[in-house]
């Protein structure tokens, strides 16, 4: 008799498909070599029960392979600083890849991936939204009226003279940061044989209240030169406003 037996091919594979097996003989079960991601159970007969490999074979016969097709359960997370919209639980077959729903920022951050990769998803799996803190690039600088570095001069510390030299700055802000103390004069530098003019934007637009930082911007503290006077040290920018210049502010 024939022992027919039947398969998805995507889940695996068989020796034979068709085996003969004589009048009264018995069958051991067919070997099946299950694919990734698949899980062979055994033989089942026409009606649904499973083969006996005891009972003798009296007629031709058909089986056909129990096999489960695995999938898991995939779950996107929104985390701290957004949210997720659209399919965030999800049920993935073995090997296949999920699909990422959308992601939106709260104000003032930006998505920057996911915490897992889920290309190639082999078994349960909870991803989460990862956000960094939106900034914009800020540059302070301090110049002549006519746009040129200040060289070879000096500052007031208490009451005496530093030499200094003035070099720019460029540092991440976040998004809405107040760059307190732009405008305040009494936070101006000092500098000797110079009177501060104001800030200025990168638009040459002369600050009369503190700016709110939503974009790359360069702020240029301009002075008046009056005379020049030789040394020099170093002043460098350690904050996000010019009222954070260091050694010009409490410490010249």
């Amino acid at each position: 008799y024939n022992v027919t037996l039947h398969f998805d091919s995507a889940a695996g594979s068989v020796e034979s498909e068709s085996i003969s097996v004589p009048l009264y003989g018995k069958l051991a079960a067919p070997a099946f070599s299950a694919n990734e991601g698949y899980v062979f159970h055994g033989w089942k007969l026409p009606d649904n029960s499973a083969y006996d490999p005891a009972v003798r074979i009296t007629s031709d016969l058909e089986l056909t392979a129990d096999i489960t097709h695995l999938s898991y359960p995939v779950t996107f997370l929104p985390g701290e600083h957004g949210t997720v919209s659209g399919d965030a639980q999800q049920t993935i077959w073995h090997g296949e890849a999920a699909v990422a729903p959308q992601a939106t920022p709260d104000e003032g951050w930006e998505f920057a991936g996911w915490s897992a990769d889920f290309s190639k998803v082999t078994g349960k799996l909870t991803v989460t939204a990862l956000w960094e803190e939106k900034t914009f690039t800020v540059t302070s600088q301090i110049r002549d009226t006519d746009g040129n570095p200040l060289e070879n001069v000096s500052a007031l510390q208490g009451d005496q003279e530093s030499p200094v030299t003035l070099e720019d700055s460029s540092l991440p802000v976040q998004e809405g940061t107040v760059l307190h103390g732009m405008t305040d004069r009494q936070l101006f530098p000092t500098l000797i044989g110079y009177e501060a003019v104001g800030v200025y934007d990168k638009d040459g637009n002369l600050l009369t209240t503190d700016p709110e930082v939503t974009g790359d911007n360069t702020y240029t503290l301009v002075y008046r030169d009056e005379a020049v006077a030789p040394g020099r040290c170093t002043v460098r920018f350690a904050g996000t406003g010019l009222a954070d210049i260091e050694a010009a502010v409490g410490s010249l």
